[in-house]
């Protein structure tokens, strides 16, 4: 049930919107030829120079009881690749909405090590810069996937929340249940390439806490992510989340749609 002021999350993606947008479509896609069967996934690496930038889509609808409230958001992401530093780590500069907020280090095999914040005051900034760059993985990388996917073969494993690189749903308690799935070789934005789509499941009711301390228990929901990956490289080219969360509240169901598109951008980026 929630506690003590349950719209304080919706409050703050209102104020924060910049205009309200309507929800992301989901991205259209059709097969291309020469899927290989089996396909083992790989890191990026970073080259030095390179730039990714991405338009980001954000939509959240929320419903508790009789009253129905929504908030959308544009915003761009810009990563830039700087080379290594003094320990052997890859800097990756992190800017958003052309601020430049700090920098993610990633070791020799391609994993996040660290962040780096200019806002050390906001203890919380680390988290969210870890958020910004995890969606670059999405769920093809969590701990249980294999080396090689078999095309169409579901591969299921239990995760935290946290693993997930979406900060609506770091900061629930309970493990996920992720089914990922290759898809093979897609054609999306007149671009071919590796595509996955991922479901996650609540198996049980699951307990969440927002940073305001206001507590909700959901029991039922899921979602689906579709992720696209230029091959040979391993970056994201195209993102599309949608999570929806039900349960209880004091005022009446509660029902909570979270939808994410992220797109890169051709013109603002350098590509290796």
């Amino acid at each position: 049930m929630f506690r003590e002021r349950p719209l304080t999350l919706v409050c703050l993606l209102i104020a924060i919107a910049a205009g309200c947008t309507g929800r992301p479509a989901v991205p259209f896609s059709i097969p291309a030829a020469g899927s290989p069967a089996e396909f083992q996934m790989i890191r990026f690496k970073w080259p030095v120079g390179t730039v990714l930038t991405y338009q980001i889509e954000q939509f959240l609808e929320l419903r508790i009881g009789p009253d129905r409230h929504t908030a959308g958001d544009r915003h761009r992401l810009s990563l830039t690749s700087q080379g290594r530093t003094a320990k052997g780590l890859t800097r990756v500069e992190i800017r958003f909405d052309g601020k430049l907020l700090g920098a993610a280090l990633y070791d020799n095999d391609a994993r996040l090590a660290d962040t780096e914040t200019l806002d050390r005051e906001n203890p919380s900034i680390a988290s969210e810069l870890k958020a910004m760059v995890a969606f670059n993985d999405s769920a093809v990388f969590r701990a249980g996937t294999p080396e090689v996917f078999r095309i169409n073969i579901p591969y299921e494993m239990d995760i935290n929340a946290s693993e997930l690189g979406d900060p609506h749903l770091a900061q629930i308690r309970d493990p996920l249940h992720l089914t990922v799935r290759y898809q093979g070789l897609r054609r999306i934005r007149e671009r071919d390439c590796i595509a996955f789509v991922s479901q996650l499941n609540l198996t049980k009711p699951v307990d969440w806490v927002s940073k305001e301390g206001n507590a909700a228990t959901f029991d039922s929901g899921g979602g689906e992510e579709l992720s696209y990956y230029r091959p040979g490289h391993g970056y994201l080219v195209v993102l599309y989340r949608n999570i929806i969360l039900r349960g209880p509240s004091a005022r009446g169901p509660f029902e909570g749609i979270f939808t994410q598109l992220a797109t890169l951008d051709n013109v603002r980026s350098k590509e290796p």
